[in-house]
């Protein structure tokens, strides 16, 4: 598939998500952690049209997984000037 003219250098939404998926895998080791019951909450609360649930659902689960990915990162993230 052709990406549009003015997406030039930008990685595909494909691209990223291949990326965050290698990220997650590689240093996502939580035996605690039940991401089948998380994938299935967010279908559920998808399906069910429960807005506000799968909002607040998919906030947890991503911010969760950033948190994970930025304690395993050895170069710490860039701190935001205000």
């Amino acid at each position: 598939m052709r990406q549009p003219a003015d997406a030039g250098d930008r990685p595909s939404l494909r691209q990223e998500v291949e990326l965050y998926l290698h990220w997650s895998v590689s240093f996502g080791d939580e035996p605690d952690r039940d991401l089948a019951t998380e994938h299935r909450q967010l279908l559920d609360a998808a399906i069910a049209r429960d807005a506000d649930r799968a909002q607040q659902l998919l906030r947890d689960h991503i911010a969760h997984t950033t948190r994970l990915l930025i304690r395993c990162d050895p170069d710490p993230p860039n701190k935001v000037r205000s």
